[in-house]
């Protein structure tokens, strides 16, 4: 039962920065988010700082560009022409993917057609490893052949799952398992399932992560987890490896979290304790 559940122990898979690595070389992100929200692709590339990668870029619209660079000094912003995502950026996403390790897709993008459409044509010129959360899992439904040959992770919550599968899923554990399995042996991604308990599988090998609590409910942490996972893959972690290690980190950060702001805490106290469980976990390896 121990071998099912992620650990301090998967932190064996975090890779160490080299003593004479320079910028860059422990991972450069984009992450592609905003316009109804702006908090979203700021708390995501904030987490995949915590996480150990060097540069995270943010490509968002530019009428809330000023609003996601004001949460950070760090987040370095791209500027996309308009109020929100659309078609007509492609050419300007694929120039900044490719100069890039990993991309994280989705967070606070929202559902307009427009935008979906452009997460549509992205996702199929992208080379690099991604994640999809949020409005980019909306846009993959019903369009599952897209991701096809692709390599990633997608975060669904349970309603997303039951979306991409096209029809309902059970609560019980057993069926939770069954139905990441099933989405991830029909993409070829990496499932990350959220929950009371998360569900990790490459359609192969499952995975459970049960830390975490409920004050985690609050709006933001599953941005923190996708800024985790995505921060990882851009540090060359495979996308099953990256999954795994992020959901026992986020999780142990939000139980940090609550010990000090019990069902008060919100998503950017996460961001202050992911460092202090990364640090434990790597003491024990």
């Amino acid at each position: 039962d121990a071998e099912r559940f992620v650990g301090p122990g998967d932190l064996v898979h975090y890779p160490i920065p080299s003593l004479d690595s320079h910028k860059g070389q422990n991972g450069r992100l984009l992450v592609i988010g905003g316009g109804p929200y702006t908090g979203a692709p700021a708390l995501a590339g904030m987490s995949a700082y915590r996480i150990g990668t060097d540069l995270v870029f943010v490509a968002c619209p530019d009428s809330v560009g000023d609003v996601v660079a004001s949460y950070s000094p760090n987040l370095i912003v791209e500027r996309l022409h308009g109020a929100r995502l659309d078609p007509r950026h492609g050419p300007q996403l694929k120039k900044l993917a490719d100069g890039v390790d990993a991309v994280l897709l989705g967070p606070g993008l929202g559902d307009d057609p427009a935008t979906l459409e452009a997460v549509r044509s992205f996702v199929p010129s992208c080379t690099k490893p991604m994640v999809l959360d949020a409005d980019a899992l909306k846009a993959m439904s019903g369009h599952l052949g897209l991701l096809k040959g692709k390599a990633g992770v997608l975060t669904p919550h349970h309603r997303e799952l039951e979306l991409l599968l096209g029809h309902p899923v059970a609560s019980d554990l057993d069926s939770r398992i069954d139905g990441a399995k099933t989405l991830a042996l029909e993409t070829g991604w990496t499932v990350l399932l959220k929950g009371r308990i998360d569900v990790i599988t490459d359609g192969q090998r499952i995975k459970l992560n049960r830390t975490g609590n409920p004050g985690m409910s609050v709006g933001g942490t599953g941005d923190v987890l996708s800024g985790l996972t995505a921060g990882l893959l851009s540090k060359n972690v495979n996308p099953f490896n990256a999954s795994r290690i992020s959901a026992f980190i986020n999780g142990s950060a939000g139980d940090l979290a609550f010990e000090k702001n019990s069902y008060g805490l919100v998503a950017t106290d996460l961001l202050e304790r992911i460092p202090q469980v990364l640090r434990r976990g790597l003491s024990r390896i």
